[in-house]
């Protein structure tokens, strides 16, 4: 082995004394030497972070001496200034940025300079004042890992083979470009049994090799060998328009990435008042999602444990940008891909016919991905809305809104049944399913059943009045200091 990378995340991962951990630092001044204050306290777990990474290092220099070992900083923003200076001598940072602090975002959007992304393909950009602070590591005999995605991992989590070629090989020029050295690739690797056309994984293979260093041509020529020299335009056009929707996409916080399965968005129902549907019934999703058992997220989308998630006006333009830019150019692929198959199919091109029919369905896939987190938006914005609002037009205008989108994620609940019958009947895998059963990582073959479910629950709850209970998480059964849900509220 030549390095190890350990991800501490943002519960600190057993580190104690980090200000990072959920409930806070774990033991506090108690046990690290009674009543120290904050920096003293940063200092200390710092040192024994850089501690633990060493020991690690020295051990495997037995063996290699070589050996790296590589943190990712972003969870340690109480302790990044004393963690720092310790990095070096084979104890390398793995990051999106190094000049945030914590989980700051510092570059814009591709498409909407007022919308900041981090930790996805839609951070496409390196600044070349990020080298400055990378070769101060490399002084020390450390490494800067830029990350970089071009998979499922944070992008349209549980889809696979998401082409957008040119977006993935935009971060790695602009990497390039501004001097970095070394990339942490992230987002997995398609196997190819499961995404025979992986696009993006291509133009990266191309890229690392030296192949094909300018992006059209690189396309093209994945083009030309998977569809053949007259089918080729037609491919890149569907591609463009599949890498033009997701550039237009505004994410959804964790909703874009894993927590569409954490919090199992696919196929819980988008109702006015969740509560309002009983547990017993709430159960087959619930007792699947990644949570704790009173948090908020079961009852506000808008929320996870003690984060907002998403604000009102930030779900505006998310689904009004995704109306009006995501959309469009996608539906457009999912039509050029099934034309184009079906032309091919009848002229007897299998081979070609069988490109243009994987990428019509994943296409739809991620139609079928953007529609949910559209109308999850749409929900944040119109039940918040219709509560903090005392006007009876406004909340009758959020009741209007919440009725559409009720009416557009049942249609969608279809959709997903359809495309999983005909892309199974097709033999084409367009998400990750766990053919062993449910967890809350991973979505099961049971999911036509959940869809069907959901959308049972969508027609029964749709007029509920909007309603979230702000005191959802301090409902705790014996609790003798919110109330018990069972009796005293």
């Amino acid at each position: 082995l030549e390095f190890l990378s350990i991800w501490s995340n943002d519960s600190g991962s057993g580190f104690e004394h980090t200000k990072s951990l959920y409930v806070g630092r774990n033991g506090g001044p108690y046990l690290v030497r009674e009543w120290k204050d904050d920096e003293e306290i940063a200092r200390a777990a710092a040192l024994n972070i850089a501690r633990f990474y060493r020991l690690l290092r020295d051990a495997a220099a037995a063996v290699n001496p070589r050996f790296r070992v590589a943190t990712r900083l972003e969870s340690f923003y109480g302790e990044r200034k004393h963690l720092w200076p310790e990095l070096g001598d084979r104890v390398d940072a793995e990051v999106n940025s190094l000049l945030t602090q914590g989980w700051e975002n510092n570059y814009p959007h591709p498409n909407y300079a007022d919308i900041p992304v981090l930790n996805t393909a839609l951070h496409n950009g390196l600044r070349e004042d990020e080298i400055a602070a990378a070769t101060e590591l490399e002084a020390r005999g450390g490494r800067a890992w830029f990350y970089h995605f071009l998979a499922s991992h944070a992008n349209h989590e549980p889809l696979l083979g998401i082409p957008f070629p040119w977006l993935a090989l935009e971060k790695l020029e602009a990497c390039r470009k501004a001097g970095a050295k070394a990339l942490a690739h992230m987002g997995g690797v398609h196997p190819p049994d499961k995404v025979p056309y992986a696009v993006n994984q291509e133009v990266f293979r191309l890229f690392q090799l030296g192949a094909e260093s300018d992006a059209e041509q690189a396309v093209a020529s994945v083009a030309r060998r998977w569809a053949g020299p007259e089918h080729a335009a037609d491919l890149v056009r569907g591609w463009r328009l599949t890498d033009e929707a997701v550039r237009s996409f505004v994410p959804l916080s964790l909703y874009s990435s894993f927590g569409s399965v954490w919090q199992r968005l696919f196929v819980r129902p988008l109702v006015p008042d969740i509560e309002r549907i009983p547990e017993d019934e709430r159960a087959y999703y619930e007792a699947f999602m990644c949570t704790a058992p009173h948090n908020p997220n079961k009852v506000d989308l808008a929320r996870d444990v003690l984060f907002e998630l998403l604000t009102k006006d930030y779900c505006f333009k998310a689904f009004s940008r995704t109306d009006k830019h995501a959309l469009p150019p996608l539906d457009k692929a999912a039509a050029l891909f099934r034309d184009k198959a079906e032309r091919l199919r009848r002229a007897g091109e299998g081979e070609a016919a069988r490109v243009f029919e994987d990428q019509h369905f994943r296409a739809r896939a991620l139609g079928c991905y953007f529609e949910t987190l559209r109308n999850t938006a749409v929900w944040v914005y119109a039940v918040h809305e219709h509560i903090d609002s005392a006007d009876s037009a406004r909340r009758a205008e959020c009741r209007r809104m919440l009725s559409e989108m009720i009416d557009r994620e049942i249609v969608n609940s279809r959709n997903f049944l359809k495309l999983w019958e005909e892309a199974g009947a097709a033999g084409v895998e367009w998400m990750t399913v766990a053919a062993e059963g449910e967890t809350p990582f991973v979505y099961g073959a049971n999911f036509p059943e959940l869809m069907r479910r959901r959308m049972a629950l969508m027609e029964k709850h749709r007029d509920d009045p909007p309603r979230i209970d702000p005191d959802y998480m301090f409902r705790v059964p014996g609790n003798p200091y919110g109330g018990d849900a069972a009796g005293d509220r």
